[in-house]
């Protein structure tokens, strides 16, 4: 994600610095929010050998801190989520992994340039 706003971003997910505290997005800077190869790698490790579920969800949060344990809703959020990394789980979960056991995720993906994307946002004018 690359912000290019006015306002200030928060977020969390599966590349989140910190779990206990806001992860800014600074402006101009880009940040990678999700990692193909990481989730794809996790995912077998899940199906493979009973490890956790890996997260591919993403949270953004416009103009308040996130996460905030003091208050829980916020005003403007947007949760981001790669379509193909849903139905993988979903899958999986009905499968118990059976289908991801056999299955070898390097004949199916190219490389990370096919599933990475700058994710880019500006302010509306009022």
């Amino acid at each position: 994600a690359l912000p290019i706003c006015q306002s200030r971003i928060y977020w969390e997910g599966p590349l989140s610095t910190y779990s206990d505290r806001p992860n800014k997005l600074e402006r101009d800077q880009a940040c990678k929010l999700f990692d193909t190869e990481q989730f794809l790698a996790e995912l077998q490790a899940y199906a493979h050998h009973g490890r956790p579920m890996p997260r591919f969800q993403t949270v953004l949060c416009f103009g308040e801190e996130f996460p905030d344990p003091q208050r829980q809703r916020k005003l403007i959020t947007a949760h981001v989520e790669p379509m193909f990394a849903r139905q993988l789980i979903y899958f999986a979960q009905q499968n118990s992994g059976h289908f991801l056991r056999s299955y070898d995720f390097s004949d199916h993906v190219s490389g990370p340039e096919d599933y990475h994307r700058s994710m880019r946002h500006s302010s509306i004018p009022e």
